[in-house]
C-alpha cells in the first residue's frame, strides 16, 4: 500500500508539473488550486451527504492531506 501510495503521489506530481507548464503557472499554484477544490468539497460534505458513492467526507479529507503531502514533497525538491 505504501509503494502504491508513493507511486500515485509521483504520478500526481508529474501531472501537476505538466499542467503548470501548460498554463504558465507554478506547480505550487496548481497544487493549491486542487487543494482549494478539495476544501470546497469538504465544506459541501459538512452540510449534506455525498451524492457520489466513494466520495465521503473522510475520503475528501484524505485527498486534502495528500495534496498537502505532495506540496511538501515538491517543495523539498527545490531545497
Amino acid at each position: 500500500a505504501q509503494a502504491e501510495s508513493s507511486a500515485v503521489r509521483i504520478t500526481i506530481i508529474i501531472f501537476m508539473v505538466l499542467a503548470a507548464q501548460t498554463v504558465g503557472v507554478t506547480v505550487e499554484r496548481v497544487i493549491l488550486v486542487r487543494l482549494t477544490y478539495k476544501l470546497a468539497r469538504i465544506s459541501n460534505l459538512l452540510d449534506q451527504d455525498a451524492a457520489v458513492v466513494g466520495e465521503s467526507l473522510g475520503d475528501s479529507v484524505d485527498d486534502a492531506i495528500n495534496y498537502l503531502a505532495i506540496l511538501r514533497a515538491w517543495l523539498a525538491t527545490k531545497d
